[in-house]
């Protein structure tokens, strides 16, 4: 990984973590959710401005912080034709948020949250709209989750007592 290696790639590039998934389609729209949490090494950060300056300083991306860190969010939300079929899945919402780990300024954290539908999934009594609606809400979920973020020692002591976003 480089120095100018972008926020969007360095989503992909890391370790996996943790990940959740619907238990299947939400009934109705055929809308699932899944999201992927991975740690990404940051080879040279000593070298060039960490992440915490980076972060302060990026345009067109909305700053946060996560359990107290710096953070950064890239968020896609498409709509009718524009939405890429992946799968035999249509995209319609999905965000990657990348912070700092307290401590740590070779590793960030990234989680990323997408929310597909399966193509012919929706009842016929479902509207676009009505199916957006689910995606929106399970991205609120995702973003209420992102508010609970704790940063534990290895013995899983709280190592941040500054309050989260």
């Amino acid at each position: 990984m480089s120095a100018t290696t972008s926020l969007e790639e360095l989503a992909g590039l890391g370790r996996v973590l943790d990940t959740y998934v619907t238990a299947g389609p939400v009934p109705g729209c055929g809308v699932s959710l899944s999201i992927v949490v991975t740690s990404v090494t940051v080879e040279d950060a000593g070298q060039r401005a960490g992440p915490r300056e980076s972060f302060a300083g990026a345009r067109g991306r909305q700053s946060l912080l996560i359990g107290g860190e710096p953070a950064i969010c890239v968020s896609s939300v498409s709509s009718g034709a524009e939405r890429p079929v992946t799968g035999g899945m249509r995209v319609l919402r999905a965000k990657t948020v990348i912070s700092c780990v307290p401590g740590d300024d070779d590793v960030l954290i990234s989680f990323a949250v997408m929310v597909a539908q399966l193509e012919g999934g929706a009842s016929p009594d479902t509207s676009e709209d009505e199916t957006q609606a689910v995606a929106d809400a399970l991205v609120e979920l995702f973003d209420a989750m992102m508010t609970t973020v704790r940063w534990l020692d290895d013995q899983g002591r709280v190592i941040t007592d500054r309050p989260t976003t």
